[in-house]
């Protein structure tokens, strides 16, 4: 039967403060309000803990968007990471995998497919190409599962061609020179319009991997519609080095750390 009688003054979410400024002020009997402390402080330190980490991420990123993937990978409950998520939304990420949070909180959803995908099916080509079937605008191929350069990047290339070729209704097998390919793409604007096609690293050195990958996508002629995702315990530091390194990085997921 008991029930909270003191009093909660609070700023309004999204006011700016100046530092030592209360954010809230409990007051009442000692009982209620020592009731009431648990739960405000883990709410309110636990959300700035983390949109204060987001930011500094993104921060760190500049002009690379960053995509919350930590779920995947880390739990606070079921509800806790909801509120988790939405503190890393304040923060910056552009949007999330956790798709409950995105349910809820009506945040963008997104994501790719897990290496477990492609060795469902024990190849790369034929794992991207039944991911490009369900997904044919969003498509995103996770290249190291085997062997990034020898094997991921150019089943991806032969997919992503597929997949170029069927939107744009090509008479001819997509077997175009690179330069053909540039022609076509750049003579296609208006049928393409913003789409592009995604390639995600997800391990060893991302500013030689994807750099290489990039190199790949310029020999097929098709970077103009090509963008590449690093993961694989991303924060802050990485990202600094990535940003002002030698890499090829259009977007980042941030998940472990």
């Amino acid at each position: 039967g008991w029930r909270f009688t003191g009093d909660v003054e609070a700023i309004p979410e999204g006011m700016p403060v100046a530092p030592f400024i209360p954010l809230v002020r409990v007051t009442g009997n000692p009982i209620d309000t020592h009731i009431a402390e648990t739960m405000v402080l883990s709410s309110l330190n636990t959300g700035i803990a983390y949109s204060t980490k987001a930011r500094r991420i993104v921060h760190s990123a500049g002009d690379i968007p960053v995509m919350d993937f930590s779920f995947r990978r880390m739990m606070a409950g079921v509800a806790g990471t909801t509120e988790i998520v939405r503190a890393l939304m304040i923060g910056g990420f552009v949007g999330t995998s956790h798709t409950q949070a995105s349910r809820l909180l009506g945040v963008p959803q997104m994501g790719t497919h897990a290496h477990s995908w492609v060795m469902f099916f024990g190849s790369d080509k034929e794992a991207f190409e039944i991911y490009g079937l369900y997904y044919p605008e969003n498509y995103c191929a996770l290249l190291d599962t085997y062997d990034t350069l020898g094997k991921g990047v150019e089943a991806d290339i032969e997919v992503t061609k597929k997949l170029l070729w069927k939107k744009l209704g090509l008479d001819s097998e997509p077997w175009y020179s690179p330069e053909e390919w540039r022609i076509i793409l750049q003579s296609s604007k208006d049928v393409l319009g913003d789409i592009v096609y995604y390639a995600r690293n997800d391990s060893g050195d991302q500013e030689y991997f994807t750099r290489e990958v990039w190199r790949k996508f310029e020999e097929a002629g098709i970077e103009s519609v090509k963008k590449i995702i690093a993961t694989n315990d991303l924060d802050e530091y990485t990202l600094h080095q990535i940003v002002n390194g030698d890499s090829k990085v259009h977007a980042a997921g941030v998940g472990t750390k």
